[in-house]
Formats: structure tokens, sequence, C-alpha cells
């Protein structure tokens, strides 16, 4: 649900702050990997080289927003609504339902049905978001990668 409210669609917090307000970047969303002892949270940027900064520092301003402020009721309903829909025409696929299924296996040692998944996404709160937000996104925790023609101290000040 965090990723869907920050960077998981065009009505996400990102999209709608760095390409639709300032026109920084052509792609910008956050995504994650989940794995049986860990994983990744990371937020994808593409933009012009010349703007990389500015982009970069409205994406941190924008996370530290989520993190000191609970998500509206509003905003999170329609965030879970969206995120219900996908995962369900996600699962029209074969393979979608397999890889599911196999995942499943392998991290939890059990299978749950779409209804089951569906009430955990319902179930989600503000507070929630919140503490998986401060989980997450963790200053101090922060890796930033470049590929392109960045300049070495494009990001100095930022982190």
């Amino acid at each position: 649900v965090l990723n869907g409210y920050l960077g998981g669609g065009m009505s996400s917090v990102l999209f709608q702050k760095v390409r639709e307000e300032k026109g920084l970047a052509y792609s910008v969303f956050s995504y994650h990997d989940s794995y049986y002892d860990g994983g990744l949270f990371g937020i994808y940027l593409g933009t012009d080289p010349k703007q990389v900064k500015h982009a970069v520092e409205i994406v941190l301003r924008e996370v530290k927003k989520v993190r000191r402020n609970k998500i509206s009721d509003t905003k999170l309903q329609t965030v879970k609504d969206q995120l219900k829909g996908q995962f369900m025409l996600g699962l029209e696929a074969t393979s979608a339902r397999m890889s599911r299924m196999a995942r499943q296996e392998l991290y939890l040692g059990k299978f749950l049905t779409m209804s089951q998944t569906l009430r955990q996404i319902d179930a989600v709160t503000s507070s929630d978001i919140l503490e998986a937000v401060n989980r997450v996104a963790d200053r101090s925790e922060i890796t930033l990668a470049a590929l392109g023609p960045v300049e070495e101290t494009a990001f100095d000040g930022i982190i």
C-alpha cells in the first residue's frame, strides 16, 4: 500500500509532484522486492542530468512528508482500492497465479486465497503505512545510485 501511494502509478505522489507538476522526469516510480529474510524498497527516477539534483530533492521531500504525516483515510482507501484492482487483474494470467502460489509456498509455507489477501489489504491502516515508511526510508540507510552523465558532485548535500 505504501508503494501504491508513493510511486505505484500515475496517481501516486511522486508521479504527480515530479512529473506532472514540475515536469522534471520522464519516468518516476517506486517498487519493492520481498524476500524470505529481507527486501528492497526503491525509487526510480529518469530525468535530465541537469535536473537530477532538483528532482531527487523533491523525491526525498515527499518521502519525508510521508514519514511525518499519516495518509488521510480517503487517500488510503483510494490507494487500497487501486491496489486490489491491480492485484486481481494481475492474476488473470495463469503464469502469474502459479508464480504467486510458488512465492507463497516458499516465503510463507502456506497459500492465501484471493479473498484472504484482499482482506489483508483492507486491514492496512495509516499507522501501518507510517511504520512501514519509517522502516524502509530511514535516511541513514538510503543508497543513491546514478547511471549516465551525472556529475559526481550532483548529490552533495542531499543525503
